[in-house]
């Protein structure tokens, strides 16, 4: 992360608890949610494609290979529609390239409750080929920082904690 905004700064932005912020700099926490790592990259204003490049320089696939296309199913959550076209034996295939479980794949694509984690998307976009955060701008698009006025509220709240 960009050591020239505070944890603080960070916090107040994204709502993201600033024990947390300081967890992920001091590499204590090495999945992290990929909805926080996107409002991460959005608050220390640094483009989400290289936040990743940064981040996971050595991410690798484990396995390379075709990956093919079978037709589309029903009810899915968002990461699920953009893996639509890839159901079933398809996602065989993105396990086998990134090597996420086909059932942690499977609930991805299908549970409301389950969680991406940002390295886990990063692996599947490298799987489908895809540039590195496209995904993470079509699923996160929707983001954004808290207003000035809620930056400014949570800063005292953060600074009246701090001085406890």
């Amino acid at each position: 992360m960009n050591e020239g905004i505070s944890n603080i700064d960070v916090t107040v932005k994204t709502n993201i608890p600033s024990y947390e912020i300081s967890r992920i700099r001091n590499g204590e926490i090495v999945a992290i949610n990929a909805d926080k790592f996107y409002l991460i990259s959005l608050a220390i204003n640094i483009s989400i494609d290289i936040f990743l490049k940064r981040a996971y320089s050595n991410l690798k696939l484990v396995n390379e290979g075709v990956i093919t296309r079978l037709p589309n199913s029903t009810d899915v959550t968002s990461l699920g529609a953009i893996l639509k076209p890839y159901e079933d034996n398809s996602l065989k295939g993105i396990s086998l390239k990134t090597g996420i479980a086909l059932q942690r794949l499977k609930d991805l694509s299908k549970k409301k409750t389950a969680i991406v984690l940002a390295h886990e998307l990063i692996l599947i976009e490298m799987a489908l080929g895809k540039t590195p955060g496209d995904l993470f701008k079509e699923l996160f698009n929707d983001l954004q920082l808290n207003s000035l006025e809620k930056q400014n509220e949570l800063r005292a709240k953060e600074i009246q904690k701090n001085y406890r």
